[in-house]
This record gives structure tokens, C-alpha cells and sequence, in this order.
């Protein structure tokens, strides 16, 4: 690949995608279109683009490059390993935290649905108590008959959401 065909090949992306390049990129490809062009007139077989890697190469720096870029990933992989082994704690309070509130709201929905048949049982002890009474003292089985009354309006109060979840 030539110096010019790079070229070409950015100016039709910049005519493809509306990116800006900076003043010192396109200086650089202008010095390098420039410099190709003067040297293929001196030398129609020089390859820039090979004579500048190997200009890259033994001053070093494409091993810097390298090195930096491997670093860059080492870096990367580091930070990664690090998030990946976290992860299983944060998984853990997570699952814990929502298996906690689970329980919650389920001891809370149990509490609900047990009051309204605390208060039948409570009402059909009441009015078997009352009956037994009853025969022995007519006001214990008026005093009975209220207090099964009272356990009867605590059920029927209670029981909306309770006979909801029966249906």
C-alpha cells in the first residue's frame, strides 16, 4: 500500500463519517504524501511505507509501541481479574439482601393471613364457651355473646385480604 492510498482511503472516510482529524495527523499525512512523492521521482521503486517501519524498527520504537500496548493489557486484564474476583461477594450480599427481603415480606404476608383465623377460632371458642354458660348464668352468656361478637367483627374486619387469598 502506497502513502497516497492512505490517504485517499481517510479522505473518503472523512467524506463517509463527519470526524475532524487534528492539525498534527493531517500534517503528518501531508509531510509523508509529500515525501513519498519526492522520493518515488528520485527512486520509482522505494517503498516508504517499508522504509519507515524499518526506521521505526531499529530505533525502537515499534518494541516501545508494543511494550506499551502490552502493558496497556496487562493493566486492563488486571483490573478485570480484580472485578471478576469481587464479584462472587457482591453476587452473595446481593442474593442475601434479596432473600432477606423475601423472607420478610412473606413472614408479613403469613402474620396478615393467620390474624383473621385467630379471631374465628377465638369467636367459635367464644361462642362454645357461651353455650356451655349459658345453661348455669344468663348474663355470663350475654357477657359471652358480646365477646363472640367482638371476635366476629375482628374476623370479618381482617378477613378482606385473607379471603382474597383463599379464592
Amino acid at each position: 500500500m502506497h502513502w497516497q492510498q492512505i490517504i485517499d482511503e481517510v479522505t473518503g472516510m472523512l467524506h463517509e463519517f463527519p470526524f475532524r482529524i487534528p492539525p498534527d495527523i493531517m500534517l503528518v499525512l501531508r509531510v509523508g504524501s509529500v515525501s513519498e512523492g519526492v522520493l518515488r521521482q528520485l527512486d520509482p521503486e522505494f517503498d516508504f511505507l517499508a522504509a519507515a517501519q524499518a526506521f521505526l524498527r531499529e530505533h525502537g520504537f515499534m518494541e516501545r509501541a508494543a511494550r506499551m500496548k502490552l502493558e496497556e493489557v496487562r493493566g486492563e486484564l488486571e483490573g478485570s481479574l480484580w472485578a471478576v474476583l469481587r464479584l462472587p461477594t457482591k453476587l452473595e450480599r446481593e442474593l442475601d439482601a434479596r432473600a432477606e427481603e423475601r423472607t420478610r415480606a412473606l413472614a408479613h404476608t403469613q402474620q396478615q393471613n393467620t390474624r383473621p383465623l385467630g379471631y374465628a377460632v377465638l369467636a367459635a371458642a367464644s361462642l362454645i364457651g357461651t353455650a356451655l354458660i349459658a345453661t348455669v348464668d344468663i348474663a355470663y352468656a350475654v357477657v359471652g355473646v358480646g365477646i363472640t361478637l367482638i371476635f366476629i367483627a375482628l374476623f370479618i374486619s381482617s378477613s378482606g385480604p385473607w379471603l382474597d387469598n383463599c379464592s
